[in-house]
């Protein structure tokens, strides 16, 4: 990941840095793992007093992986797709509940306003944007970036849409 241009150089503890360093502390406890992460500043009370806030997530490892991962020796194609069973659903709570808090709360340290646009809303929020949107509108969005398109590329956002084009399915329509 890189650091937006804004926070390209910043002042980290009296040393000019590339981006502020990340701290990332991963606690396994039987099936459950906790993900504290925090920027490596020091804690003030000005303006950037939450450049030190530790953000924390909690994740079933049940709930994204299924069995134990492929032999070193066997095919890792199939088996591994097959491991990670809620790979797109983990990706979004690590970017939700880690990468966009620590990217705000850099943004804070270097006394910038917080990143505006879209892509920075939760995903749960982004979803409720694209549920307004016309079938016109929803296809010019989801023509923009890949997160987009995944989100615009479900059948809740189409179905209605459709619908409301074309009516209701009868159902007694030949299938094919």
């Amino acid at each position: 990941y890189r650091w937006p241009a804004q926070l390209a150089r910043v002042d980290v503890g009296g040393s000019d840095s590339a981006a502020p360093p990340v701290q990332l502390v991963c606690v396994s406890a039987g099936p459950f793992e906790v993900l504290h992460a925090s920027l490596c500043v020091p804690r003030s009370t000005g303006p950037d007093a939450g450049a030190g806030a530790v953000h924390t997530l909690h994740l079933d490892t049940r709930k994204y992986t299924s069995g134990a991962p492929a032999e070193a020796g066997g095919a890792a194609g199939p088996a591994a797709d097959a491991w990670f069973a809620e790979l797109a659903q983990l990706w979004v709570l690590l970017k939700d509940g880690v990468a966009l808090a620590l990217l705000s709360t850099a943004f804070q340290h270097v006394g910038a306003p917080p990143p505006v646009g879209v892509l920075q809303l939760p995903t749960e929020l982004k979803q409720r944007v694209l549920e307004v949107l016309e079938a016109r509108e929803l296809a010019a969005v989801a023509a923009t970036c890949c997160e987009l398109r995944h989100l615009a590329a479900t059948d809740a956002l189409w179905r209605p849409l459709f619908e409301s084009e074309f009516g209701e399915p009868s159902g007694t329509d030949a299938e094919g």
